[in-house]
């Protein structure tokens, strides 16, 4: 295998975690004619991750945390979502 640029992966000094991110997007069915459908995207780690699949309608239930805490010198304000999924089946 060849490497491609200056980092190697050190296995036994590593921490991996499962990880996903999805797009969330509102049900066309709550929408009025001509409306295009809200999306948001979301990072999920750890048992979350994998549940979801593609086209599976869930319920996603949480509540927000402002925060400012950015890894670059951006100084807006994003939100941080703790979320609980419910899927439909």
């Amino acid at each position: 295998m060849r490497e491609k640029g200056p980092f190697k992966i050190v296995h036994e000094e590593s921490e991996f975690i499962d990880a996903q991110k999805l797009r969330v997007q509102e049900s066309p069915d709550d929408l009025r004619g001509g409306e295009q459908p809200q999306t948001l995207d979301v990072d999920v780690d750890d048992d979350l991750a994998g549940v979801v699949a593609r086209a599976t309608r869930s319920l996603f239930q949480g509540y927000c945390v402002p925060s400012r805490e950015r890894p670059s010198r951006e100084k807006a304000l994003f939100l941080i979502l703790y979320l609980t999924v419910y899927l439909s089946r």
